[in-house]
């Protein structure tokens, strides 16, 4: 959650920053970082600054973001490697790109800030070269690299679009929820689905969705359409491990859309995306999907229990893995 940072702010700031192994990748901090350093930096924070916000986890304060003549963050040592950057990183910056009058984007890291620097690269920035910057921490003068994002390339890892015979296959849109409703919240689908619920509340699909944008890389979900624009379900990949998911309107069931819609977006993932393997299951109770997975190419590896939030108790299920090798073999 991104919220103003306050005078009240000022113990956990000292606590995070106060961590040479957080301090040191940044130019304008010092160590020992000190409570009067704190209360300076949060009085000092004005329009020059750009907008600032402090980033909380549940209760807890994490680290803090910024964004004006460069996107700047960082985070308490506890808070790295959860994704957290990732995902106010993107929030930050489609607000950004948001006002159409907004200058491409900047940003830096220090050489050997590689989870900096794959925090950038994930959020779409691109090196454009090295540069040097004064460490107070360090007291030393620090080589770095220097990333940029351009307007075009934030709007181009938002569009992600693919076309078969029969279906059109396109980013989740805020307003598609009315549509996509029905579909996930439906008394036969919402109980093969982890997180869907029947009826699906509106202020559930809406948050779904938003999770579910396309921004150029895994973590994101399509609304699969026919050729006349109409909505018939979605196919998706994300989560650690990777896997995915996806779901039909049953109106349109026993038609083949969710074989060529998933077939199609393995296609297109594998060859967009280093991928590995991508894992799914599917409830034992839902033999439809079983076919679906057989016929893309998923190579059965087990069973367990698995829950939806639509089910009362846990259920059977059986899991699946698909390398790019699986699905080329059955193409």
């Amino acid at each position: 959650m991104l919220r103003p940072l306050v005078a009240g702010d000022a113990d956990a700031l000292v606590e995070a920053i106060n961590d040479f192994e957080v301090s040191r990748w940044l130019t304008h901090v010092p160590y020992p970082y000190t409570p009067s350093d704190a209360d300076e930096f949060i009085h000092a924070i004005g329009p020059q600054m750009g907008a600032l916000w402090a980033i909380d986890h549940g209760d807890t304060f994490c680290g803090v973001i910024s964004i004006g003549k460069e996107l700047g963050y960082w985070l308490a040592k506890s808070a790295w490697g959860k994704g957290f950057i990732t995902e106010v990183g993107d929030a930050v910056v489609d607000a950004w790109f948001g006002n159409p009058d907004a200058a491409d984007l900047k940003s830096s890291h220090f050489v050997e800030n590689t989870r900096s620097a794959h925090a950038l690269q994930k959020l779409g920035f691109v090196d454009i070269g090295g540069h040097v910057h004064h460490s107070i921490a360090q007291n030393a003068d620090v080589p770095g690299r220097k990333m940029h994002l351009t307007r075009d390339r934030w709007q181009d890892r938002r569009r992600f679009r693919i076309e078969t015979d029969r279906l059109i296959l396109r980013e989740l849109h805020p307003e598609d929820w009315r549509d996509l409703q029905p579909i996930g919240g439906h008394p036969r689908v919402a109980p093969m689905m982890m997180s869907c619920l029947s009826p699906w509340p509106e202020a559930d699909v809406k948050a779904w969705i938003a999770r579910a944008r396309f921004r150029g890389r895994p973590g994101f979900t399509l609304a699969a359409c026919t050729r006349d624009g109409k909505m018939i379900g979605a196919v998706g990949l994300g989560g650690k491990p990777l896997s995915t998911l996806w779901m039909i309107d049953p109106r349109e069931s026993g038609q083949g859309y969710a074989t060529e819609a998933v077939g199609a977006f393995f296609d297109a993932c594998f060859a967009l995306f280093d991928l590995g393997e991508v894992v799914s299951d599917h409830f034992v109770d839902n033999p439809a999907s079983a076919r679906v997975h057989e016929k893309i190419g998923f190579e059965r590896i087990g069973g367990g229990m698995g829950r939806s939030r639509a089910r009362l108790e846990p259920a059977p299920i059986t899991r699946y893995r698909l390398t790019r090798s699986l699905r080329d073999a059955k193409k």
